[in-house]
């Protein structure tokens, strides 16, 4: 059976933050620190990545946000924020459109309302292919690189987040890492779903993300005025580390509204 675990501090308000593909709770380690704070924060890793367990070699989000509200009930969680990063975007997003009463606001870091579109799909469908036949240590040394803004890799906090990260994932199973692959390809778009949802939702995108392109996320953020919408310069899809403070401080300023 699937086995969610996380770390958990602070008290107060529960935030919920949850990492990208192929990430562990570790990516919110600093941001977690500054919201222990004032909030309760809920740092968990999505069922196979980091210490917690898959149990199953296809799934659905679905099945990904069932399993994560259970284990905020088992901890008592009845009304959250919830963060995601990417990956985490989507689960959030999935988690609103199925338990919507538990959620007080929203945030995308780094994400995506749409579905994928033809080119994406077979995008991920190469991925699943390459780390069949070359295995995940292969695929994490490229994935990672390509996710942040390429100035920003000479930098040393960068190198040492891009190492830890990156030594992380090149344990992930290859049922895991191409399970979450069919799982975001197979997703359902959220644009038509995003008018009903009337409570705030941030958004902040990397002016320079190669994975969720600029362009879309400026259109994303006009699909409803519940979007508080942020854009951070020279930064890729890695804001938590590439534009630390400031992305930091957008996430601080929506809790307190």
């Amino acid at each position: 059976m699937p086995d969610i675990c996380g770390h958990i501090s602070g008290q107060g308000p529960a935030v919920i933050l949850l990492h990208g593909f192929c990430e562990t709770h570790h990516i919110w380690d600093e941001l977690r620190e500054e919201l222990a704070r004032t909030h309760q924060v809920f740092c968990p890793d999505l069922p196979g990545f980091g210490d917690s367990t898959l149990g199953f070699d296809s799934l659905l989000l679905d099945r990904i946000a069932d399993l994560l509200k259970d284990w905020l009930v088992s901890h008592h969680v009845t009304t959250c924020v919830m963060i995601g990063h990417s990956l985490g975007g989507y689960v959030t997003l999935t988690f609103a459109k199925k338990y919507p009463a538990m959620l007080d606001k929203i945030g995308l870091f780094h994400s995506s309302v749409y579905g994928d579109d033809d080119n994406k799909k077979s995008v991920r469908d190469k991925a699943i292919d390459f780390i069949i036949k070359n295995g995940v240590e292969v695929f994490v040394d490229s994935f990672f690189q390509n996710l942040f803004y390429p100035p920003n890799l000479k930098k040393p906090y960068i190198q040492e987040k891009l190492k830890d990260i990156s030594d992380r994932a090149k344990l992930l199973k290859t049922s895991v890492v191409n399970a979450y692959l069919a799982a975001m390809r197979d997703r359902e778009d959220s644009q038509l779903w995003l008018a009903t949802f009337l409570k705030p939702i941030l958004m902040i995108a990397g002016i320079d993300d190669s994975a969720v392109p600029i362009r879309l996320s400026r259109e994303q953020a006009k699909l409803t005025p519940q979007i508080e919408f942020h854009e951070l310069d020279e930064t890729g899809h890695m804001g938590m580390f590439e534009k630390k403070i400031e992305s930091f401080d957008i996430v601080r300023k929506f809790l307190a509204k």
